[in-house]
């Protein structure tokens, strides 16, 4: 180690220009590193939607979902088959086990989909995707107007904004919700048709034979080739009423017996951004490695240089990069204000403004030299990794303050200076590196944690030891240097206030080692609390945070149309328009963000909210459920989330704090037990949002063809379908080009609910030659309503998704059981309990093995270093009860322990270990040079006193502005700071009094009993 620095010094100058240039790089190549809220990772679940038009449910179930359940569940790697089953709309998620290639696990979806889909046979579209950042939209906008028609908005989003958009780099995909084609419909005249008695076949026929484009021949003329084509379009609505109908010898325009309208085609859903009745939604999805925010930047210059027709404009009415980019601003701000705060706590310990400035010179380089690792290693800046490097600060400036006050200390000695320098850096040095490895295999172990939170801190341990061992390399090479050149001969005594909190540490350390038996007592108090504490603690799984948007989901009145849906949802409009925090709000009826079809009475509404508002999200959530509760009394469901908590719910397929799933066999009876569950967990007053996530569609009529039907009218089942159809839905017959626009020719009969049934739709019949009433010919089924169908993992589930009002899933849990053991299952069902809480718990073992793997780690390297068994077990044994302040400040603060609690007891167990190593490597100094036991103890304490308070200190003070949740989205790590503050606090008293006078203690038993043996 001595060889080393002396090379570190004499070539130092060589390492300023490494690190600089290091430290250049490190900043240049964080701006292009990929900016999220979470990791920028790519997760082992693929989601398939599959569209197959409006088929019965029972039939889409037995065709596709079952088919494709079994066919999936048979993949490598595949654990969880999740369905929903609507008519001719399957949604499926498929989660691979932790370690599977993401990748490698599409690919192989996708081979089995293209196998399944030869096997079914069936018409369908599907939709397959990978669940990485892609996936989801990072803005989205709207093309509103108050007097342009849906269709000429779809045009504009369709054949302007959307290539203009793909063409940007990193856009992965510009979707549309809301957006329909223009049409012109053919309206024909049941009247005049049935006075004719012209079969609909004959008139569809002929308006299809009308518009064709084919593709005749090629023949050679002087040496060209030429391509001959034959092409029948019409130009406009005359064109298509001159359209020739050919029957009985007869011909006849289709104007004789039709007319034609511009218009749209139709739409079950319902959009509208801020009030506007002319909405097309447009959604901005990113490649995997993009920079969200510089995507969205790109976006809105590119949508200022487009020329928009008048009385149209876009607005911006979601965009998560705001809530990206202020969130990592945040976090960076309070690194630089928790820099500040060390920088002030080592100038005033150090006595010295130069020396400190110059010893924080670590803090930086370290930092940007982490980034330029982060990015070869592609790496992302998000919170977790910046709260790595937040949460490092403290270890970087241990380094370079137990280096700096150890040479400060030995300068004075009678000899050359660098030998003073070089001895004292050598000296330190070797404990100071047992201290981070130590550090480092704190962290170690966190790359083994599993699921979502495995996550997310693989990057927050990969951040916090890149820091760590580059900082030990700068302490190692930069800071012996800087020493060398700013420390002068003789330097400036302690400061006077230091010099007297020294000596009344001296007082107490004697006094306490007088009495050290009381030293178990509070070793046995402090394991005593310890439990009693965690026994009573609120728990959680993530903390909350404000995002300044949230997802309001609502469900209507079963059946409703999406018009009747709306009427109610306008109500819900007024109430979130008129709270002055809203800026935005986009309303989805018939869709939701995450669905692309739920049935016309479920649909979702998306606020967000303004950056400078008196309230906050929960606030603002709150007021709106009391004034819909008091206002509002039809809705069936009513929820609320914010956006990326939504979203990691997606990806660990967990949505609220508890889902009750309840299993059976039975879909209508599943259903009757959701429903009691979910009315007896509602009258508990600590849950609020309990809602029974089966979705009902209808009402339906079920057609089918009577046996007698061709027989007696010769008419089939394709007959009655495309007759009721013409009537209900309209037939699209055709297309052609205008331009660039695709225009629909579609053809129907005009159909008033309110003066006829279906029963009195007539239908053409070829025996006859004639009209007839469609029931003689067709069973007509009516039927209310009809659930759709969740499954897991090939079996039928309901499930019931369970708020509450303060998380504490301790206590949650508690209550939620108590209302289930008093529900009787019928024979052959069962529910099990999911939700955050299952995530929680999994989390909680893992963390609970990986700090016992830390801990066991910790000690094999401190029996390395200290030869004593003895010496290890009481650091970790005393300095662990540092778990003790981590509870007390949880508790003082009202928050929960949750998984960033357990980030921040790992944090303080690789500080005060280090605390431990400093003390006893100086002890075992002292005692090899026949110093007693006492006087080594004290002497070792003494010594290590002022780094050891400085480096608590400053760490302590270090995470305050991120305990305080200074910014816009530091409270995802709050919980972290505070944890960390905490445990430090009460483990400068661990350190400094109870470990030395504890080992003590155990020291005298220990050579009493070897005495006596």
């Amino acid at each position: 180690m001595r060889s080393f620095v002396s090379f570190a010094i004499k070539n130092r100058y060589a390492f300023f220009i490494i690190f600089g240039v290091l430290s250049v790089l490190g900043y240049m190549l964080s701006f292009k590193l990929p900016e999220d809220i979470f990791p920028n990772v790519v997760y082992p679940r693929v989601v398939i939607t599959v569209n197959a038009n409006y088929e019965p449910i029972q039939k889409t179930l037995s065709n596709i979902t079952i088919p494709m359940e079994q066919g999936i569940k048979s993949v490598e790697g595949v654990t969880d088959v999740r369905s929903r089953t609507g008519p001719g709309l399957v949604m499926l998620n498929v989660y691979f086990s932790p370690n599977t290639n993401p990748y490698r696990a599409y690919q192989m979806i996708m081979s089995k989909i293209s196998e399944l889909q030869m096997d079914m046979g069936v018409k369908a579209s599907f939709d397959v995707r990978l669940m990485g950042p892609s996936a989801y939209s990072i803005a989205g906008y709207a093309l509103v107007s108050r007097e342009l028609p849906i269709n000429k908005l779809s045009n504009i989003v369709r054949y302007t904004i959307k290539p203009a958009l793909l063409s940007i780099p990193g856009v992965y995909e510009v979707d549309m919700v809301g957006g329909t084609y223009s049409t012109m419909d053919v309206v024909l005249n049941p009247s005049v048709i049935q006075k004719l008695n012209i079969p609909i076949s004959v008139i569809l026929n002929d308006i299809r034979s009308y518009t064709q484009n084919h593709f005749i021949g090629e023949y050679n003329q002087k040496n060209f080739s030429i391509l001959v084509f034959g092409i029948q379009t019409p130009k406009d609505e005359q064109d298509i009423l001159n359209i020739p109908i050919y029957y009985n010898n007869q011909t006849i325009t289709l104007g004789d017996i039709a007319y034609v309208v511009k218009g749209h085609y139709p739409m079950l859903s319902y959009v509208n951004v801020d009030g506007y009745p002319s909405t097309v939604i447009f959604n901005i999805h990113r490649t995997n490695d993009a920079n969200a925010i510089k995507i969205v930047t790109e976006v809105d210059k590119t949508l200022k240089t487009l020329k928009l027709p008048p009385h149209a404009h876009i607005v911006k009415w979601f965009d998560v990069t705001d809530f990206i980019s202020s969130s990592i601003r945040s976090v960076i701000d309070a690194i630089i204000i928790g820099s500040l705060i060390t920088l002030v706590v080592i100038a005033l310990f150090l006595n010295n403004v130069r020396l400190s400035l110059l010893t924080a010179i670590v803090i930086p380089v370290s930092i940007l030299c982490s980034l330029l690792f982060m990015y070869i290693m592609h790496g992302s800046l998000n919170l977790m990794s910046l709260g790595g490097l937040a949460a490092s600060i403290g270890a970087l400036v241990d380094h370079a303050i137990v280096v700096m006050e150890n040479i400060e200390k030995n300068i004075n000695k009678p000899r050359p200076k660098l030998e003073s320098v070089i001895d004292a850096s050598s000296e330190i040095l070797k404990p100071m590196t047992l201290a981070t490895l130590t550090s480092v295999s704190v962290f170690a172990p966190l790359f083994f944690l599993s699921g979502i939170i495995g996550t997310f801190f693989k990057e927050l341990a990969l951040a916090v030891i890149l820091a760590l061992l580059i900082s030990q390399f700068v302490s190692m090479t930069i800071t012996p240097s800087i020493a060398y050149i700013a420390i002068p001969k003789v330097v400036k005594p302690e400061p006077n206030w230091l010099l007297k909190l020294t000596n009344i540490y001296k007082k107490l350390f004697l006094g306490f080692y007088k009495r050290k038996n009381l030293s178990i007592l509070i070793v046995v108090l402090l394991v005593l609390t310890t439990f009693g504490l965690y026994k009573s603690m609120k728990t959680g799984f993530l903390p909350e945070w404000d995002e300044g948007m949230f997802v309001l989901d609502f469900t209507g009145p079963s059946g409703a149309s999406s018009q009747n849906t709306y009427q109610i949802v306008k109500h819900i409009e007024k109430i979130v328009a008129s709270i002055p925090e809203v800026k935005h709000y986009s309303v989805r009826i018939g869709a939701s963000l995450g669905q692309p079809r739920n049935p016309t009475n479920k649909g979702d509404m998306l606020i967000t909210l303004k950056d400078h508002r008196t309230k906050s999200i929960f606030e603002v959530m709150r007021e709106i459920r009391q004034k819909v509760d008091a206002k509002i009394h039809v809705l069936k469901e009513f929820d609320m989330a914010q956006v990326l908590r939504d979203r990691l719910g997606d990806i660990t397929g967990q949505h609220a704090p508890f889902s009750v799933v309840i299993h059976g066999s039975d879909p209508e009876t599943l259903v009757k037990l959701g429903e009691e569950i979910r009315d007896k967990i509602a009258k508990e007053p600590i849950f609020k949002e309990v809602n029974l996530k089966t979705l009902f569609y209808g009402p339906y009529y079920y057609i089918s063809l009577k046996k007698d039907a061709y027989s007696n009218y010769g008419i089939t089942y394709d007959d009655v379908v495309n007759t009721l159809k013409l009537h209900l839905w309209g037939i699209t017959l055709t297309n052609y080009l205008k331009g660039q626009e695709r225009i629909f020719i579609r053809a129907y009969e005009p159909f008033d609910p309110n003066e006829e049934t279906i029963k009195d739709i007539n239908i053409y019949s070829p025996k006859k030659q004639m009209y007839v009433p469609i029931s003689l010919v067709a069973n007509i089924r009516f039927e209310k309503n009809v659930p759709g169908i969740t499954r897991r993992n090939l079996q039928n589930v309901s499930v019931v998704r369970v708020k509450m009002h303060h998380e504490d899933l301790a206590l949650g849990i508690k209550v939620l059981k108590k209302v289930l053991n008093n529900i009787v299952m019928p024979q052959g069902y069962y529910y099990t309990i999911e939700g955050f809480y299952k995530e929680q718990q999994q989390s909680f073992k893992e963390m609970f093995i990986v700090i016992s793997f830390s801990v066991l780690i910790v000690l094999a390297l401190l029996i390395f270093q200290f030869g004593s068994l003895l010496q290890a077990l009481s650091v970790i044994f005393v300095l662990s009860l540092s778990v003790v302040g981590v509870f007390l400040a949880l508790m003082i603060t009202n928050k929960p322990l949750d998984v960033t609690s357990f980030m921040g007891m790992l944090l303080v167990l690789s500080v005060v270990v280090n605390n431990g190593i400093l003390i006893f490597d100086y002890y075992n100094k002292e005692i090899e040079e026949n110093v007693s036991h006492k006087e080594a103890m004290l002497n070792a304490c003494k010594k290590r006193f002022r780094p050891i308070l400085m480096t608590m200190v400053a760490d302590v003070l270090g995470f305050l502005p991120i305990a305080l949740a200074i910014g816009r989205g530091t409270e995802v790590i709050q919980n972290m700071a505070i944890s960390v503050m905490g445990g430090l606090f009460i483990g400068i008293f661990l350190s400094l009094l109870v470990l030395p006078i504890f080992y003590t203690t155990l020291r005298g038993i220990f050579l009493r009993l070897s005495r006596n043996l």
